[in-house]
């Protein structure tokens, strides 16, 4: 059996504001690549659809993150809108 990696990448925008509904890990501090680990089922990110667990997160509004202090920073003085560019990556059996 053979397999396929795919990448995606995808601008997500979620709006009204705090919280958000979904949970960081990693970043550059920790050794690690900035990933979205949690999803709330009942938040504006799970809502929104779009945002999954394991997705590597490459900007939030428009500023390019490494770190999750940054990235927390961030996500944290976000108004009424947060915008976050992602990639994904899917393995598919073919």
């Amino acid at each position: 059996m053979a397999v396929n990696l795919t990448t995606k990448t995808t601008e997500i925008v979620l709006k009204g504001g705090r919280p958000w509904g979904f949970q960081l890990q990693g970043g550059i501090e920790n050794g690690d690549i900035l990933t979205v680990s949690q999803v709330a089922h009942d938040g504006k990110a799970a809502k929104e659809g779009s945002l999954k667990v394991g997705d590597r997160v490459l900007k939030i509004n428009d500023v390019q993150c490494f770190s999750l202090a940054e990235a927390l920073d961030l996500i944290n003085n976000a108004f009424r809108t947060l915008s976050i560019l992602i990639r994904r990556y899917d393995v598919i059996e073919v």
